[in-house]
């Protein structure tokens, strides 16, 4: 999965993750990459929160 959020600095991230449903209230978590988003990422996410 992909998505960009920003941190608890304000920086955003873009993140990809897999996550696994252990059981009904559990997840497992796997973060593959967390990286700062690029310009061009910057403005598609700035455009989607209008």
């Amino acid at each position: 999965m992909l998505n960009i959020r920003l941190d608890e600095t304000g920086i955003l991230r873009v993140v990809v993750h897999t996550f696994k449903q252990i059981n009904k209230s559990s997840y497992l978590i796997r973060i593959i990459s967390a990286i700062q988003a690029t310009f061009t990422e910057i403005q598609a996410y700035q455009k989607r929160q209008l």
